[in-house]
């Protein structure tokens, strides 16, 4: 079983200009360097990443995955493109990893199993928001009325529902 570890919210930096906030290669070295007094091998690390709008409470806006490490990864131009459009909503852009604890060469099943843990945390996001930029694997082919892939309930939740979450600790 491969095991993925959690490093995050880690802020990402802007900048504004003209009243608009951007993220851009500047920033970046920043970034990096925030992470790795983080964890110095993170930006290495393969795994997943979400990119979020923290307030109150966090908003995931982007799922990503890497088996080549972060760094080569997360601020790619598609990425940039996603992150620069949700940024000026309110709150501070942060990204949290899941990353694998070593770095080594990877495997096809390393890789099957970053693809899959993506997949699951898409999911997870867009269910915690509709409004999600990924475009690739956000239509779930089940659910669970009320529970997993679903809107909450309105009105009292069914008793066997409610059992049934506290059973799988959902």
């Amino acid at each position: 079983m491969i095991e993925f570890r959690i490093k995050g919210p880690i802020p990402v930096p802007t900048y504004k200009k003209s009243g608009i906030r951007h993220f851009d290669k500047d920033q970046e070295k920043t970034f990096w360097e925030t992470c790795k007094s983080a964890l110095p091998d993170l930006p290495k690390l393969s795994g997943c990443y979400i990119f979020c709008m923290q307030t109150k409470s966090l908003k995931p806006w982007y799922v990503g995955k890497t088996s080549k490490g972060y760094q080569h990864e997360c601020f790619k131009p598609h990425q940039l493109t996603k992150l620069n459009h949700f940024i000026n909503d309110h709150g501070t852009p942060v990204i949290f990893f899941a990353y694998k604890k070593f770095k080594n060469k990877e495997s096809k099943k390393t890789k099957s199993t970053i693809l899959h843990l993506e997949k699951f945390l898409i999911q997870a996001a867009k269910t915690s928001n509709p409004e999600l930029r990924n475009f690739q694997g956000t239509k779930a082919l089940w659910n669970i009325r009320g529970s997993i892939h679903s809107e909450p309930i309105k009105g009292p939740k069914p008793d066997d529902l409610g059992r049934f979450q506290q059973m799988l600790r959902l």
